[in-house]
């Protein structure tokens, strides 16, 4: 089979959906011999030279194509379509959005989470999927929730989807050495989501008011609150140093498809924090702390200054986090492809 990529999302410092894509990309190398074409746009990137070693072989197109002009033309019309785009034939396009790529094959998309349709004032740059979201929905051959939270809101909107909606549980990406950033303080809470109204910064923000402790704050913000240490784009190498050297994660969030930050922090033995809301409960099971409110932060965090209650909580998180891996993500992404 021939399968055409949007890798477009690992062009550049690459977030969530790019770091999902990756991950799944990664683990199928040298498990399957179906063939690959990926393809890129951007008028002043390319795609890193590493690629070329870390994903399963294939061919590797680029076109210099304003981003923003090609995604006004995907969203909006859905077009083009794979083949014009990149001249190549294929059986299956893989989108990592919900979105499907365009082609005369078949169409697997992927549904990292449904928020913006449920709040669609705070949708933002997501809410370029409204338009085409159900033809989407419709016309995709393969659906891939992350979570079976996300299946359930996905069938909520599209009953129709519900036979050709799988879920493939994401897994915890290699990542390198620690890179060791200077000027931190020696503790700290970590929270990661940036200014993301569903990440709810503010809540973070209050909890280390309340406890005392310092926050730093991974991800973009246009303006960071007052009081917090900003890291707008950490590497994994840095993200690894955060993970190590934090007190806790926190994760107030108000909705999460999956929230892979969760099981990365449990993977460096560092506890995670966090509000009972969307995939959290299921992804981390008994070794995330839910809390109902601040001041349930805050008396955790205290609690977490036992050596014996800390140790306890890492022990969870380790075993947790054994549950979780690409590999079988890859294993059941084959095995669906078989199925088409």
């Amino acid at each position: 089979m021939k399968i055409g990529v949007d890798i477009r999302p690992l062009i550049s410092k690459p977030t969530g959906v790019g770091m999902w894509l990756k991950g799944l990309l990664e683990s199928l190398k040298g498990k399957t011999e179906h063939n690959f074409v990926y393809f890129s746009s951007s008028l002043k990137e390319t795609p890193p030279d590493s690629l070329r070693n870390e994903l399963p072989e294939g061919k590797f197109i680029h076109r210099r194509l304003p981003v923003r002009v090609l995604d006004l033309l995907l969203l909006n019309y859905l077009w083009p379509s794979f083949e014009f785009l990149t001249g190549e034939k294929v059986d299956v396009t893989l989108s990592p959005t919900p979105i499907y790529f365009p082609t005369k094959g078949k169409k697997i998309i992927t549904v990292h989470d449904l928020y913006f349709l449920e709040d669609r004032e705070k949708a933002g740059k997501f809410s370029a999927y409204l338009k085409n979201l159900g033809k989407s929905m419709e016309r995709a051959d393969l659906i891939i929730a992350v979570s079976g939270y996300t299946e359930k809101k996905l069938l909520e909107f599209f009953p129709d989807a519900r036979e050709k909606t799988k879920v493939i549980y994401e897994g915890i990406r290699k990542f390198p050495e620690a890179e060791k950033i200077e000027n931190l303080p020696e503790k700290f809470l970590l929270f990661i989501g940036g200014c993301v109204p569903r990440k709810n910064l503010s809540t973070a923000v209050e909890i280390s008011e309340m406890s005392g402790i310092p926050l730093v704050v991974v991800g973009h913000c246009n303006k960071y609150p007052d009081n917090t240490i900003p890291i707008p784009y950490a590497s994994d190498a840095r993200l690894r140093y955060l993970y190590e050297k934090a007190f806790a994660l926190i994760f107030p969030s108000l909705d999460e498809g999956f929230g892979l930050p969760i099981l990365e922090a449990m993977n460096f033995g560092l506890p995670v924090l966090a509000y009972p809301k969307g995939a959290i409960p299921e992804v981390g099971g008994e070794a995330v702390i839910l809390c109902e409110n601040t001041e349930e932060f805050v008396k955790t965090i205290k609690k977490l200054e036992d050596e014996i209650y800390r140790s306890e909580v890492i022990s969870k998180g380790k075993k947790r986090v054994r549950q979780f891996s690409w590999e079988r993500a890859g294993e059941e992404f084959l095995k669906a492809l078989e199925e088409l």
